[in-house]
């Protein structure tokens, strides 16, 4: 079950980029920056198991480090019972070389 609909990035300045993305509305986003790469976690909200056919966007704003920067898209799937535990990931890498 794939919960990340498209994707896209905007170049806003030199280093900085815009990520744009959808999700099922029923879809919870969080996202956090943890040692230059931008986290990006998906999952259903509870007591959901099928993500909704209506997507919605979400942008994020990336700055560059180091001259590149790496967005992890981290879709959490729940097992059979509805916990996520570990759960199974899917991680889509973006990354983006800004010196090139």
């Amino acid at each position: 079950m794939e919960l990340l609909g498209h994707y896209s990035v905007y170049r806003r300045d030199t280093s900085c980029y815009e990520l744009s993305f959808s999700v099922p509305e029923n879809c919870l986003v969080n996202s956090k920056h943890e040692k230059d790469i931008y986290l990006v976690y998906l999952h259903l909200r509870e007591g959901d198991n099928q993500p909704s056919n209506v997507y919605v966007e979400h942008k994020l704003v990336c700055d560059a480090f180091e001259g590149e920067i790496i967005i992890d898209f981290i879709q959490q799937i729940p097992d059979k019972s509805g916990d996520y535990g570990d759960g199974t990931a899917v991680k889509p890498r973006v990354k983006i070389n800004v010196n090139a």
